[in-house]
């Protein structure tokens, strides 16, 4: 957590996690973990809501999309790492125009033929995103991974 929270810091944001999410499967309960985080985010601390990223690896990565798709209005965008498309059903595409999406795989990962599709449909439906392609198999990128997708939001937000 403390070299994530230098990613965080080196762009001058605030970083949030929901500790009772990472380890349940059931997308409703990590949904209310989330905008019970995100409102004490917002409550306690002087944020700019253009700038509220989510950021997930494999089924958190769903999840980030997920909670895209069904809070556009409180998020700007989501780094998704080896995610696949279960939550596409969800997106409400009139309201995600100038949303950010930032994808990566891997070469050998199993999910990288839902990340081509879901590259695909968000340039189809208007969605902002970038695809990264890196080695390896499925697993969770390193520091400057992050911070590489981090500036490509700011960049692009």
């Amino acid at each position: 957590m403390k070299e994530i929270k230098r990613v965080g810091d080196s762009l001058g944001w605030i970083l949030a996690t929901c500790h009772k999410s990472k380890k349940r499967r059931d997308f409703w309960q990590n949904d209310q973990d989330i905008i019970k985080t995100y409102q004490k985010l917002v409550g306690n601390y002087p944020v700019d809501s253009s700038r509220i990223f989510l950021y997930g690896f494999s089924a958190m990565g769903v999840q980030a999309l997920l909670e895209l798709f069904l809070h556009p209005e409180r998020f700007r965008g989501v780094i998704a790492v080896c995610a696949h498309s279960q939550a596409l059903s969800f997106a409400r595409w009139e309201k995600l125009k100038g949303k950010l999406v930032y994808l990566v795989s891997r070469e050998k990962d199993w999910n990288l033929a839902e990340n081509h599709y879901l590259h695909q449909i968000f340039r189809e439906k208007g969605v902002l995103d970038t695809l990264v392609i890196t080695p390896g198999e499925h697993s969770i990128g390193d520091l400057k991974e992050l911070l590489k997708a981090s500036i490509w939001l700011e960049r692009n937000r």
